[in-house]
């Protein structure tokens, strides 16, 4: 495979679709519509166990690839300056949120 840079996960997302690239390297919640829909199908997941939502794609593990276990984030970014008390609310309010059974789910 040869490296095809993109400008975010939309645009590969088109381009794969578009038929302008072979593979491609999309998250879950990116991806999971056009693949229930055919567009496209899972080769492999990254990560150290099958995922949950879609347990018919091997990981790469099993697929012999070691050590191939990258798994994605998530963060939030202030300016820098930023009182270190609406900073430390901030955090507080998005644990609180994650941590949730309504934004939990969705998440997973």
């Amino acid at each position: 495979m040869a490296h095809a840079p993109c400008k975010g996960a939309m645009p590969m997302l088109n381009d794969l679709l578009g038929g302008h690239l072979s593979a491609a390297f999309l998250d879950l919640g990116t991806a999971r519509e056009h693949v229930a829909g055919g567009g496209f199908r899972i080769l492999a997941a990254t990560g150290p166990q099958r995922v949950a939502l879609a347990p018919e794609a091997p990981t790469f593990t099993e697929l012999g690839y070691k050590n191939f276990d990258w798994l994605g984030w998530f963060g939030i970014f202030a300016p820098r300056g930023t009182p270190m008390p609406l900073v430390e609310k901030i955090s507080v309010d998005i644990r609180t949120a994650v941590n949730g059974a309504e934004i939990a789910g969705r998440l997973e």
